[in-house]
């Protein structure tokens, strides 16, 4: 799944994550659900931007990432991703400054601290994966790439310049969105504190 670019993201409908999954098992290509995906992603923008608008660590991104969105729905995908990839950064390196003011934001601080309010009590094997999901993000969206030879889309890519123009594609575009409705999930206080706006998950 990892190899692919794809993640059992909380926002997509059960019968999605299902498909995601049983197309990784039989090593079959999960972009052959990329048509629903976009679809449950468009029709969820307008609500994810209202929560978005409302978190903390989104507010310096805000006017950015509602530009992006705007992209997407106008299917300008390099618009889209270009403002987007470097922006999911972003709302992490806030969080992380809000939590670890005195810590460096390298990529694997940036990282811990997104689950630094997981709840205890929520483990491993619940849908929001957050063990498996941290290791998405240093995998996959923290990718390190060979300059010469640089595979796929990632924030590296993407902010060195090095990404191929068939990376800034709707499908990278409905990964980032899903990035970043899934970090919303791991900031237990502010989640909490917004619960009515939390109910996309399956």
């Amino acid at each position: 799944m990892f190899a692919q670019g794809w993640f059992p993201f909380i926002s997509l409908t059960i019968d999605t994550t299902k498909a995601i999954i049983n197309h990784a098992r039989n090593s079959w290509c999960i972009d052959d659900v990329l048509k629903t995906i976009s679809s449950e992603v468009k029709d969820r923008l307008p609500r994810w931007l209202k929560k978005w608008k409302q978190l903390a660590q989104f507010s310096d991104h805000y006017t950015l990432l509602e530009k992006s969105v705007e992209r997407f729905e106008n299917r300008d995908f390099i618009s889209s991703v270009s403002i987007l990839y470097p922006r999911i950064e972003g709302v992490m390196r806030s969080r992380h400054y809000s939590v670890s003011p005195n810590l460096k934001g390298t990529q694997q601080n940036l990282i811990s601290s997104t689950f630094t309010e997981v709840d205890s009590d929520l483990n491993p094997k619940l849908l929001l994966l957050p063990e498996k999901f941290r290791k998405y993000l240093d995998e996959v969206y923290f990718a390190s790439f060979d300059p010469k030879d640089p595979k796929g889309p990632s924030r590296n890519t993407v902010s060195h310049g090095v990404a191929d123009a068939a990376d800034f594609s709707e499908k990278s575009a409905c990964i980032g969105f899903l990035i970043l409705e899934q970090l919303t999930y791991y900031h237990s206080s502010e989640v909490n504190s917004n619960n009515s706006l939390n109910k996309d998950a399956p």
